[in-house]
């Protein structure tokens, strides 16, 4: 066989390759920020891995069951989390120290236990610490493909219809 030959066939071996590895990558959702990274190697408050995305963008909400504002802005989280499944999977990090406390938030609130939402039990503030949570709540919310994200400090509507045009601005994507 001839060089030209044996070159073209690693190339071509070398492409298919790269192509793989790039979609085994996509497959794998991974985000840039290695503080998301971490939450994928949590488990949930039901001792369940969190699972791998499905969607393009995460929500990833620090919040807590004593917190007045984070009460009041469940219910629309929820929402809107359901209303754009298509697009967006919810990881709540609660704050609370009893876990209980967390059981007993979902009674009030039993929607939390939609298949787009996972709820984290943080009970060490370790990942609050790693996104220099200021205050309760905190959002991020984070574009899988663009590996960027957008903050909200304190409580939102997230039925308002400026949150959407506001996270179509910043993503560059339509919703």
């Amino acid at each position: 066989m001839s060089q030209k030959k044996i070159l073209i066939i690693i190339s071509g071996l070398a492409l298919a390759l790269s192509g793989i590895f790039y979609l085994f990558k996509v497959n794998q959702n991974a985000v840039a920020d290695p503080r998301v990274n971490q939450i994928f190697k949590m488990r949930d408050i039901y001792n369940i891995p969190v699972a791998k995305l499905s969607t393009d963008f995460i929500i990833i909400n620090f919040w807590a069951s004593w917190c007045p504002p984070c009460v009041e802005e469940t219910t629309s989280l929820v929402r809107f989390t359901e209303k754009y499944s298509k697009y967006f999977t919810l990881i709540a990090l609660s704050q609370d120290t009893e876990k209980k406390d967390i059981e007993s938030f979902i009674k009030v609130f039993p929607a939390l236990k939609s298949r787009y939402i996972t709820i984290i039990h943080d009970d060490n503030q370790s990942s609050a610490r790693l996104f220099k949570v200021g205050g309760l709540p905190e959002t991020f919310v984070y574009s899988v493909k663009q590996n960027k994200f957008y903050k909200i400090t304190g409580a939102t509507d997230w039925d308002h219809p400026d949150l959407i045009k506001n996270l179509e601005r910043h993503f560059k994507f339509h919703f």
